[in-house]
């Protein structure tokens, strides 16, 4: 215990220290529930560890000897992250600059703050390093690749290390809000950008972010930048449910030109995201999307509530500020418990199951109000919350006496319309 606690004991010491602890704690519990049987367990445990356990010590006479044995044993199928196999070759080929390599690794840890450090290799890979048109960076090739451009180059270990410390920070505020300079262009606006991106968990367009935080020296390029790539990951992801696969090579190719001064502006980002998304493409697939995540449905119909408040005349009409569940409630207007009495307002041959989640289907309301209307009728639903609601997003309902498939089509098609305003490129 008292050598756990040692502040000069190296990382490596204090762990297995403290997995000696724990098994110690194991088998202590072990003979303590086993009372006067006991002896059974430890006999067995001690004849396992003294034949079938095997310690083997390899003497290294040199830290290349080390370094190189660490990586067999990668090559023979031992696990090791992507990053330990980077940070021992950074520090093998920094050679007397060891040290000063090894601070630079540690402050990139700290500064990357628990995000995925392998992942962020990755993305400063393809970022600052992969060429145009060139195959994808996959994290198993990933340390030949990083092995081959600094072998045997000291100053080339040290300016990778020093590069990777600078882009950990600006890596690091992709989704960081906090730690962005007092700008008017990183405002509230912005801020929401950042939330989209989180909220969407699409981190493949992150090396484009990177470039354009290092490259765009203004910081309303950099704001548009953000909110540009934001709307392409839901028009491209969420609506279009395309895989993140597939857009890996883009971002990679847009990065590039960002880093070869080829795209200088965010439209010449917004122009090469439309070749992959275009608007006739998003309002089609909007037209069909359904949502059954509430969150996201929420974000949706609260992004259209205030645009289509935002477009009314002359007052305009109530926004939402904060489309939490606490503060709004996300109502199915045929109900997800689908009821027969329901079902005489669809088409013949449709199957109202198909429509529950559709986005024309869903609406917004305050939580009280969805209460009381639960799964009652359209006219009970249009009485009780609907015709009370303030949102621009039930103005739809007033003028109508069934809710059907038709219904829903042509709300769903009016979002559509507005989804090109608020998601443009």
């Amino acid at each position: 215990e008292p050598a756990i606690k040692l502040k000069n004991t190296y990382q490596s010491d204090r762990l297995l220290l403290d997995a000696y602890k724990t098994f110690l704690t194991k088998v202590s519990n072990e003979v303590a529930a086993r009372g006067t049987k006991a002896d059974e367990f430890l006999v067995s445990l001690i004849d396992t560890l003294r034949n079938k356990v095997k310690l083997i010590t390899i003497p290294v006479t040199s830290d290349e000897d080390a370094n190189l044995f660490f990586e067999s044993l990668n090559a023979r199928g031992k696990e090791l992250a992507i990053s330990d196999l980077v940070k021992n070759r950074l520090y093998l080929e920094a050679a007397n600059d060891v040290d000063r390599v090894e601070q630079l690794w540690e402050k990139m840890e700290k500064d990357l703050d628990k995000r995925p450090i392998p992942e962020f290799i990755r993305h400063y890979w393809i970022a600052k390093k992969r060429e145009k048109d060139s195959p994808n960076v996959r994290e198993k090739n990933l340390y030949r690749m990083v092995s081959n451009e600094i072998k045997n180059n000291q100053n080339e270990a040290v300016a990778l290390a020093i590069d990777l410390g600078v882009s950990a920070l600006d890596y690091a505020r992709i989704s960081d809000y906090s730690s962005w300079p007092d700008d008017n262009a990183y405002g509230s606006s912005f801020e929401e950008s950042l939330k989209d991106l989180r909220l969407f968990r699409i981190t493949q367009m992150n090396p484009v972010l990177l470039n354009a935080i290092q490259n765009f020296s203004s910081a309303a390029d950099i704001a548009k930048t953000f909110r540009i790539v934001a709307n392409f990951a839901f028009r491209y992801f969420i609506i279009g449910n395309q895989s993140t696969g597939n857009v890996e090579k883009v971002a990679a190719n847009i990065a590039f030109e960002i880093r070869d001064k080829t795209y200088t502006s965010p439209s010449h980002i917004a122009d090469a995201l439309r070749g992959i998304n275009s608007d006739p493409t998003f309002r089609s697939d909007f037209n069909l999307a359904s949502i059954e995540g509430k969150r996201m449905g929420r974000y949706i119909l609260s992004r259209i509530t205030n645009h289509m408040a935002k477009q009314a005349t002359p007052t305009g009409g109530e926004q939402i500020a904060n489309p939490d569940a606490r503060e709004v409630n996300l109502e199915h207007v045929y109900p997800e418990s689908r009821p027969a009495s329901w079902n005489g307002d669809f088409s013949k041959g449709i199957n109202p199951a198909d429509y529950v989640y559709r986005i024309g289907n869903l609406t917004l309301l305050l939580a009280k109000p969805n209460r009381n209307a639960a799964d009652k009728s359209f006219a009970d639903k249009k009485t009780i919350a609907l015709n009370a609601s303030n949102l621009k997003v039930n103005d739809f309902f007033r003028p109508l006496s069934k809710w059907g498939d038709k219904e829903i089509d042509q709300r769903q098609d009016g979002f559509a319309k507005a989804a090109l305003e608020v998601w443009k490129l």
